[in-house]
C-alpha cells in the first residue's frame, strides 16, 4: 500500500550521511534509506547546500523549487534507478520521505512480481530449446522423462 502524499512530520528528520551513495549507483538505491539519501544529496547539490541541511519532511516546493525542477527530478531518479517514472510523483510524493518510500516499496513489489514471473520465463526458455531439437530428440527425451517418471511413481 502506498505511504499517503502527506505525512505529519513529527519535527525536522535531516538526513545525517548521505556520501554512502553515489550518483548512478542504481543497485545500491533499494532502500527507502538510500533512495533519501540519493535524493537529499541531488537536491543539496542543485541548492549549493550541504546534505546535512535538507530535510527529507520538507517539501520539495518549499525549497524553492518550480514546477520544472520538481519534475527533473523525477526525471533523473529515472536514469539512476534505471526505469520509467510518472513525473507526476513528485507532486503525489511532494517530500523526500513520502517519494522515496513510495519508490522503496514499488521497486520491492516489482521484484516480487518479476521472481513469480520466472517460472513462465524458464517454461518459455524450455520450450524454445525445443523447438531447437529435432523430433527424434524431442522423441527421446520424452520418452527418458515418463521412464524417470514411472520408476519413481512405480
Amino acid at each position: 500500500m502506498p505511504i499517503p502524499p502527506q505525512q505529519e512530520s513529527q519535527g525536522p528528520s535531516v538526513v545525517k550521511d548521505v556520501t554512502t551513495v553515489a550518483d548512478g549507483a542504481t543497485e545500491s538505491l533499494k532502500s527507502v534509506a538510500d533512495i533519501q539519501a540519493w535524493l537529499a544529496t541531488h537536491l543539496a547539490q542543485s541548492l549549493e547546500l550541504e546534505p546535512q541541511q535538507i530535510d527529507v519532511h520538507k517539501d520539495f516546493t518549499d525549497y524553492g523549487l518550480n514546477s520544472i525542477e520538481v519534475v527533473d527530478i523525477s526525471g533523473e531518479l529515472e536514469q539512476v534507478l534505471g526505469r520509467r517514472l510518472d513525473p507526476t510523483l513528485v507532486f503525489e510524493y511532494p517530500n523526500i520521505q513520502a517519494l522515496s518510500a513510495y519508490l522503496a516499496e514499488d521497486m520491492a513489489q516489482q521484484t516480487i512480481a518479476g521472481e513469480q514471473a520466472t517460472p513462465v520465463s524458464e517454461a518459455g526458455q524450455l520450450l524454445e530449446q525445443l523447438d531447437e531439437m529435432s523430433d527424434t530428440e524431442v522423441d527421446q527425451l520424452l520418452g527418458s522423462m515418463l521412464a524417470e517418471d514411472q520408476k519413481d511413481h512405480g
